[in-house]
């Protein structure tokens, strides 16, 4: 349950971080756990030089206290060098999060007439880009549906999101996808040709992975 407190991307950026981190203290001969304050500010330092941003900095302070903490340390992040670094790298580079251009209808047709459906590759991604690009979702909400989250009604199809970023411990929510008024746009269209190609079961993953034969995994 300890384990489980956290998602596993996040466990998995965690580790990752701190093995940067601990291959970074190697290198210039430190310790990394535990790790002095000022070891933590020039490691911040030298991210912020290679061109982090500062909210990946954030996040690495946060792995590097987590390490610690799990070993029974007090973390170097909350000290008061450690602050002051990560405040002026932030001045520095400015601290205005980097927003994500939003995809447009002119590109996803783009993105549809460069996916011509000459194969089982091709439906299940025509299908993924319609789902995505009708219900706002994530990468890893849509790759973690299972065909029985999907309930089909006159008006288009309910769709059960069981767990997403902003819901970590998994209430799930419900989102309506319509009918779209073309055939070749339609996310509803499209998800049901892919469930008829692809002969999926009622239970398993909605988009599984296609094997070189040409069939899902």
């Amino acid at each position: 349950h300890l384990r489980r407190s956290k998602a596993e991307n996040t466990q998995r950026a965690y580790t990752s971080d701190f093995a940067g981190f601990t291959l970074w203290c190697r290198e210039h001969q430190l310790a990394h756990l535990p790790a002095e304050a000022d070891t933590v500010a020039l490691y911040l330092s030298a991210c912020a030089q290679a061109g982090a941003a500062i909210a990946t900095l954030r996040r690495r302070l946060v792995s590097i206290s987590q390490a610690h903490k799990a070993s029974g340390l007090p973390p170097p992040t909350e000290s008061e060098l450690v602050r002051r670094t990560l405040s002026g790298i932030a001045r520095d580079l400015g601290s205005r999060p980097r927003q994500v251009a939003p995809l447009r209808l002119p590109a996803l047709r783009a993105m549809l007439k460069a996916t011509p459906e000459d194969d089982l590759l091709e439906v299940r991604d025509r299908a993924i880009l319609l789902l995505g690009f009708a219900g706002g979702m994530r990468r890893s909400e849509i790759s973690s549906l299972d065909v029985s989250d999907l309930s089909f009604v006159d008006q288009g199809v309910d769709i059960l999101i069981r767990k997403s970023k902003t819901d970590q411990e998994g209430h799930g929510r419900t989102i309506g996808i319509p009918k779209g008024r073309h055939p070749e746009t339609c996310p509803v269209v499209a998800l049901q040709r892919w469930l008829y190609l692809a002969t999926l079961e009622q239970a398993g993953p909605l988009f599984p992975r296609i094997v070189p034969h040409g069939r899902p995994a």
